[in-house]
């Protein structure tokens, strides 16, 4: 009997459990970190990462990461861009949008989030932002990275970070 009782309060722990991770206000959406190459005191370094913080400026003058090898292959031909890694904490029923300014950001890479005891808690994804075509020889002027990231869950907009 008391195996019973422990079963059935498992059981409606789970529930309990799931419907409270099914809100969506309850997500926790983060952007997390953004890679890129800076200019520092008038130097290039990359490819470089920074952690992002909702609402705030980074600390470094932004460019796409023209490094050697870090171009990335998107509608049909090679581009210069940011990687920019989106945490979602939760079990959202749609994948975020990412935009800087007018350009949206495309899931290259989808991972899952484990707690200590290996269980999912969320998911982690790596978007891709095209700024600029290889083959169009862009100068440092157009590959400047110069805007507002955004996260959208669909509609609203979960994070906002200021790129200089």
């Amino acid at each position: 009997m008391n195996k019973i009782r422990k079963s059935i309060f498992t059981l409606l722990s789970l529930i309990f459990s799931f419907t409270i991770n099914a809100n969506a206000e309850a997500y926790l959406w983060k952007a997390t970190e953004i890679e890129g190459v800076v200019l520092y005191e008038g130097d290039f370094y990359g490819p470089f990462r920074e952690e992002l913080n909702n609402g705030k400026y980074t600390t470094f003058d932004w460019f796409a990461n023209f490094a050697p090898g870090y171009q990335e292959y998107v509608y049909g031909e090679y581009y210069y861009g940011n990687s920019v890694w989106v945490e979602v904490y939760g079990m959202p029923q749609d994948e975020p949008t990412l935009k800087i300014g007018t350009r949206y950001g495309i899931i290259k890479d989808v991972g899952n989030i484990l707690n200590g005891s290996n269980i999912i808690i969320g998911k982690i994804y790596r978007f891709f932002v095209p700024k600029k075509s290889v083959n169009s020889n862009p100068t440092f002027g157009q590959v400047d990275v110069n805007d507002t990231l955004r996260v959208y869950d669909g509609i609203q907009i979960k994070f906002e970070a200021g790129i200089r």
